[in-house]
């Protein structure tokens, strides 16, 4: 009997190790998703070389809608600034304080949240 009673604790053990593991795991996403607004992200040359920027020259303004490293799937570049994660919109009013909406391409009507700071 003695030896049942140490494989049902070891058991127990092995589950209580296994929920720590899931709670723990889902504490670091739950971080990740309470990433503050405008968190730098990057856009390397493959990335914009797949015509997904508008402009010309240092003005050259990008969106990436599946980079994996924002909370919202979305990386800007607003007119050459560095870029950074940023979310969609349709006015001023879905955007975090001290941004504004912005039209990237008009004629798709994509808009996103630009920080203030990169005007």
């Amino acid at each position: 009997m003695l030896g049942r009673e140490k494989a049902m604790k070891a058991k127990g053990l092995a589950l209580l190790l296994a929920v720590l593991s899931i709670a723990a795991v889902a504490a670091v996403v739950a971080a990740c998703e309470t990433e503050a607004p405008f968190a730098p992200c990057e856009l390397d040359v493959e990335v914009t070389s797949k015509n997904i920027c508008s402009g010309t020259g240092g003005d050259t303004s990008c969106v990436v809608t599946k980079h994996p490293h924002c909370t919202q799937d979305i990386c800007l570049s607003y007119y050459g600034k560095a870029p950074v994660c940023t979310q969609t919109c349709t006015s001023n009013f879905d955007c975090p304080t001290d941004s504004f909406c912005w039209t990237f391409a008009e004629e798709k009507g994509e808009k996103y949240c630009v920080p203030n700071s990169l005007k």
